[in-house]
């Protein structure tokens, strides 16, 4: 198991907060397509869910167990401010 502050770990986060970025730019999507491409991209899920947290993803419940995740109100304003 990989500790935080290996450069391999770092990388890993950084992919995974990447990719939610760029999956969750145009709006909520099925947790199950987003652990699904990270696993693709060699990204385990709990590394996925570490990038979650990072950046504030919100967990959305669609009903029957189906979950969702967005990009918080927060992160982007951040990113129009930084633009």
């Amino acid at each position: 198991m990989l500790a935080l502050n290996e450069p391999e770990a770092r990388s890993k986060l950084s992919e995974a907060e990447a990719l939610l970025r760029v999956e969750l730019e145009e709006g909520p999507r099925p947790v199950s397509e987003l652990r699904a491409a990270a696993l693709e991209l060699g990204i385990s899920i709990t590394t996925l869910d570490r990038a979650k947290k990072q950046l504030g993803v919100q967990s959305v419940k669609l009903g029957l167990g189906n979950w969702s995740w967005e990009l918080s109100e927060t992160d982007s304003s951040e990113d129009d401010v930084a633009a």
